[in-house]
């Protein structure tokens, strides 16, 4: 259903038909538009063809834009449990590499009310980013998880009233397995057992490693242990004393939403802007369709007009089949809610809501176009 404006009185008309959802996209990128939409909305989809896998304009800038398949540990864990689309903003927080915190100007700039786990923030105020403090004795944020191996079961144990243990724990394996971040945190934690218990003074540990992580080049971790409780502190490449990772950073979007972001794809930045605009990377990161192997991933539609059932399948027709074949071959008095094609982003909304606001707020833009 959608709202319209009455010409005449000026008054808001809600609940009114929107269409059907059978609009193909005119460049060909997969995506469905509602029946009533214009010709000029359906001619901006995936940056007006810019993103569709028929381009030829920019393949850099495609095969960059495209994310890795789903994995298949994070298909499960969202069909395991009913309540995930409303749920996954927290099992997002508590494996997050770093987080959004604000700054109202105010006798007390920083934290406001956080949520599950130490790299979660409320957004209020001038929105920047920071890497918190991995500590082994309060293992709540997701570096801790991640470089704190032994403590994985106390890591997850610690905020879960309102989630699923195991599907956390499911979160955090496949993470560690397909995350180059996640590995790469890894990597230190082995690093840091392999350090004398007697060693209290603070280090650089990443020049003297062999092999270097190749993801964490834009920070230095310092080691040290205070009260024998191993303590890593990241800090910027310039040495300055907040853990801060720059508004247009490539790694903001994949350290601060792991799971929306589970292969560490880099985010965008203000260099790809003569390419592609900050509005339009993040309205198609909303809309376009995902594949998933050779087809798209789709969901049942809570809403909306139902479709007829091919007699010949047992399953809907296609919103783009022909209504000769439709009326010939449709069950009848059978109506059934139809399958959109969906993506990560739309199985995830609550989490896709955060991403879109702290998007747009470090971005510093309008919501013009949602």
């Amino acid at each position: 259903m959608s709202c319209i404006v009455d010409p005449i009185s000026g008054e808001y008309q809600f609940d009114q038909p929107s269409g059907v959802w059978n609009e193909p996209c005119i460049h060909g990128c997969g995506y469905m538009h509602l029946s009533n939409s214009t010709v000029g909305t359906r001619s901006r989809c995936c940056a007006k063809g810019l993103l569709s896998p028929n381009s030829t304009t920019n393949m850099d800038l495609l095969v960059n834009f495209e994310l890795d398949e789903m994995p298949l540990y994070l298909l499960e864990c969202i069909e395991a449990v009913s309540n995930f689309p409303n749920d996954c903003t927290i099992y997002n927080n508590l494996l997050a590499m770093a987080a959004t915190k604000v700054c109202n100007y105010s006798e007390t700039p920083g934290w406001m009310q956080r949520g599950p786990g130490r790299a979660s923030v409320t957004l209020n105020g001038r929105v920047h980013h920071f890497f918190p403090t991995a500590n082994s004795s309060d293992p709540s944020c997701g570096l801790s998880f991640f470089i704190f191996d032994d403590n994985t079961a106390q890591a997850a144990s610690a905020a879960t009233l309102n989630v699923d243990r195991e599907v956390l724990l499911a979160l955090g394996e496949g993470l560690k397995l397909h995350n180059p971040y996640c590995m790469n945190l890894r990597q230190l934690g082995v690093e840091i057992m392999g350090q004398p218990e007697s060693s209290n003074q603070r280090r650089n540990l990443i020049p003297t490693m062999l092999n270097r992580p190749r993801h964490l080049d834009i920070c230095s971790v310092i080691n040290s242990r205070p009260n024998n409780h191993l303590v890593l502190e990241v800090q910027a490449t310039d040495n300055s004393s907040l853990c801060d990772i720059t508004m247009e950073s490539e790694h903001v979007e994949p350290l601060c939403f792991p799971i929306l972001f589970p292969c560490g794809h880099a985010g965008w930045t203000k260099e790809l802007k003569k390419d592609l605009t900050a509005e339009q990377y993040v309205m198609a990161r909303m809309l376009k369709p995902e594949r998933l192997g050779s087809n798209y991933l789709t969901a049942l539609a809570q809403s909306g007009d139902s479709v007829k059932v091919d007699s010949c399948t047992g399953e809907p027709f296609d919103p783009e089949e022909d209504v000769a074949i439709v009326n010939e071959y449709q069950v009848d008095g059978v109506l059934v809610r139809p399958d959109l094609r969906v993506n990560r982003f739309q199985l995830m909304p609550r989490l896709s809501q955060y991403y879109v606001m702290d998007f747009y707020s470090r971005m510093q833009i309008r919501l013009r176009s949602m």
